[in-house]
């Protein structure tokens, strides 16, 4: 007892009794510390630098560190001098000390041993796991979690751009965010230096060592910009770039064996179980490395979104000073994501029964009755296609970046990987349904998600540019011969139609083709791009209007359209049913009373009021739906597919239903406008008065949101129109669909409100003066 009064809890030998046996190996689970024991051991005689003592106690560690409670144990473990001849089983942790010179047990270990990438691989696992916690409690709570980091990599935590955690929690008066102090602490710098280490870490590694990066930056206040300064983005950059070339190299590897292995008729039970055995080992790395390129990605676009220093060029994100390598790289991970997806899909295919081409409805892929590797192929890739595409959208955002994109998605001689990636949007948010038939509702929202991201990278790809100065236009257009030669072609084309028109100015036919040509001359310049078209820029410009990106926005404005329609038509019939109900009850209520004829009117108008309400579109419908028409008019013009009958249709769909609404909304408020265009309504002294005056209010405010949502997207319908309308076969579609009749109605039905606006604003004003 005197030894353990004044020496160390764990003498060497004994803590090599422990995790070690008697060769030096490590007895893996066969061990019995405890995490307390285990903690102890690696505190007392990590600075030996035993290494194979450090490996053995590290996995151990990790074999422990499986609930939020192991995590808080490790989390708030502090060795004290001061307290060295206390019992190891009744001793209590410390709280965590936030001051830098004092470092996290887990952080001395990582600067200890920082060229051995193993522990300090094992390290950034317990980082990754701590950094979960929200807070540091007291009292440890054995709440099981199903988040933290295991032996089998699962998914990682979709914590980007969404850092819940208060950060103004405290206990005892201090602030106790771990993933603060470990920030504080050094352990940006720590992590983002074993990412360096790409080649040497191993799979799973790669995988914790990413998921650390991540949590770090998002789970913190300061971890972006500490990983900034660590000059974090090229770090992350270079690892994704390895990440995609590496599983590349593996791929290319594994079509040779299979190739070679199909040559070869002969092939004994041991050939066929080591083969299966290397299938298995390639499937546990392939996740782990999806894992890992989701963190990084992850992580990557948290930086990008960051705010920028301070400067004096007025930057304000640092993804608008982007470098081409992070574009590069998230250009290749991108690409190495939808190639592996397809690859994934098709490999299900070719291994599955007859039975397997069922599962396939008109190319649609249902989730519950697809295979189980396409099942797994479609989970494991949504999470990093997701974020791949949230990067390129942030990064496509700014107009300083264009060029850079089409470079780092060029790629001669090697087939056009864009065009891949596009096909992948397509099936994995378009043609995959019936995720929410199997209660995968986070699965679900990742789609909508990428999808949209998507569709806005895309937008942002095709724009043309129109913020140049006139010299910068100039230029342009003596450097783009291509360009200039269509412009003259189209001036040449419309003069021909105007002197047409001329000549037919009796046809009703021709007053929408008179307007398609009017101001083309006055927009020879603004319709330059400000990118110059070099060779990458037109081919990738040629690989967004080949039919695929028009496919997906065309796709998706009718799905969401026939839902939003769907979910109309519900309540239209719950509502049809309800009035009826009331108008019997006062059928046989009512003498012939005037009062109460009026109160039926008031029901109706209220009717015609919620059935307003209901055509409101969800704010994350409206955003898709939006976007994938703002896609189809900066394709108009250029893809042949957008002046075709089928897409026509779909927004002539969309121009019906803002006709139709607008004249309701119109006749409604004809009698009353100032309820439309005014949020202030006359106050009451009852109170229940004031409830329904407030009741009120909200249903003028949905239509007001209503009508500003119609507008919006008759606008940008009107703009695919005006492409579709300068195109040779554009015209005679939208006659055979009378596309000219719906605007006509459009037009009346906005010019009755912009009357009804004007007259109250004179009213008011003449008020005004009066007063």
């Amino acid at each position: 007892m005197l030894r353990r009064s004044f020496l160390r809890l764990f003498t060497l030998a004994e803590s090599k009794a422990m995790f070690l046996d008697a060769k030096g190996h490590s007895l893996a689970s066969h061990s019995t510390a405890t995490l307390t024991q285990t903690l102890q051991v690696l505190a007392e005689h990590h600075h030996h630098k035993d290494t194979a003592l450090t490996h053995a106690v590290l996995q151990r560690l990790l074999s422990l560190d499986s609930t939020d409670a192991d995590s808080e144990t490790i989390a708030l473990f502090h060795t004290c001098k001061e307290n060295s001849n206390s019992d190891p089983v009744d001793k209590s942790p410390l709280p965590l000390s936030t001051s830098t010179s004092s470092s996290h047990l887990i952080l001395q270990v990582m600067t200890l041993y920082a060229n051995d990438t193993v522990v300090r691989e094992r390290c950034c696992r317990c980082i990754a796991n701590m950094c979960q916690l929200t807070h540091i409690s007291h009292t440890l709570q054995s709440s099981s979690s199903s988040s933290t980091c295991g032996d089998n990599v699962g998914e990682s935590q979709d914590s980007l751009m969404n850092s819940t955690t208060d950060h103004n929690k405290t206990v005892d008066g201090k602030k106790n965010n771990i993933a603060d102090m470990l920030v504080e602490q050094g352990a940006v710098e720590l992590v983002f230096g074993t990412l360096a280490m790409f080649s040497r870490l191993s799979a799973k590694g790669r995988a914790w060592s990413a998921l650390a990066a991540l949590n770090l930056v998002c789970l913190s206040e300061n971890g972006a910009q500490r990983a900034a300064k660590a000059k974090g983005e090229s770090v992350l950059a270079d690892f994704v770039a390895a990440s995609a070339s590496h599983m590349n190299n593996n791929n290319n590897n594994n079509n040779n064996n299979n190739n070679n292995n199909n040559n070869n008729n002969n092939n004994n039970n041991n050939n066929n179980n080591n083969n299966n055995n290397n299938n298995n080992n390639n499937n546990s790395d392939k996740s782990n490395q999806c894992v890992a390129i989701d963190a990084a990605l992850g992580a990557l676009t948290r930086l990008l979104t960051a705010e920028a220093d301070d400067n004096a060029a007025g930057i304000r994100y640092r993804y608008e000073e982007v470098s081409y390598g992070t574009v590069e790289a998230i250009a290749q991970g991108l690409v190495w994501l939808s190639e592996s997806f397809i690859a994934e899909m098709q490999t299900g295919n070719d291994n599955g029964n007859s039975n397997s081409n069922s599962r396939r409805r008109d190319g649609m892929v249902f989730f519950p009755t697809a295979l189980p590797s396409q099942q797994s192929a479609i989970l494991t890739y949504l999470p990093p296609l997701h974020k791949a595409w949230m990067a390129l959208r942030s990064i496509s955002s700014s107009s300083k970046n264009l060029p850079i994109v089409y470079e780092a998605f060029y790629r001669p001689g090697e087939g056009s990987g864009l065009q891949t990636v596009m096909d992948v949007v397509l099936m994995l948010g378009v043609s995959v349904e019936g995720l929410a038939a199997v209660g995968a509702e986070e699965a679900m929202q990742l789609q909508s998600n990428m999808l949209l991201c998507a569709m806005e990278a895309c937008a942002d790809l095709t724009a043309t540019r129109k913020d140049l100065t006139a010299g910068a236009l100039a230029e342009a257009v003596h450097t783009t011969t291509t360009t200039t030669n269509n412009t003259n072609n189209n001036n040449d084309n419309t003069n021909n139609n105007n002197n047409n028109n001329n000549n037919n100015n009796n046809n009703n036919n021709n007053t929408v083709e008179e307007g398609g040509g009017g101001e083309e001359k006055e927009e020879e310049s603004v319709g330059v791009s400000a990118v110059i078209p070099t060779e990458a820029a037109l081919t990738v410009s040629d690989s967004l209007a080949a039919g695929v990106v028009s496919t997906i926005a065309v796709s998706t404005i009718v799905r969401l359209h026939a839902t939003h329609r769907e979910a109309i038509e519900n309540k239209k019939s719950n509502t049809i049913h309800n009035r009826d109900s009331n108008h019997n009850n006062n059928n046989n209520n009512n003498n012939n009373n005037i009062n109460n004829n009026n109160n039926v009117n008031n029901n109706i108008n209220n009717v015609n009021n919620n059935e307003l309400m209901g055509l409101v579109y969800e704010s994350s419908v409206f955003d898709l739906l939006a976007r994938c028409v703002v896609v189809l008019a900066n394709l108009a013009g250029h893809d042949i597919a957008v002046a075709s009958l089928n897409t026509i249709a779909a927004l002539h769909a969309l121009l019906q239903d803002a006709a139709d609404i607008l004249e309701q909304i119109g006749t409604q408020y004809r009698k009353d406008p100032s309820k439309l265009f005014t949020n202030e309504c006359s106050s009451q002294n009852n109170n229940n008065n004031n409830n329904n005056n407030n009741k009120e209010k909200e249903k003028e405010k949905e239509i007001q949101l209503l009508l500003i949502q119609q507008c919006a997207l008759a606008g940008q319908v009107y703009a695919v129109l005006w492409g579709v309308l300068r195109t040779p076969a554009g015209t005679s579609t939208m006659r055979e669909l009378s596309v000219n009749e719906t605007v006509k109605r459009v037009q009346t039905a906005v010019e009755a409100l912009c009357e009804a606006a004007d007259g109250l604003k004179e009213e008011n004003n003449n008020n005004n003066n009066n007063n």
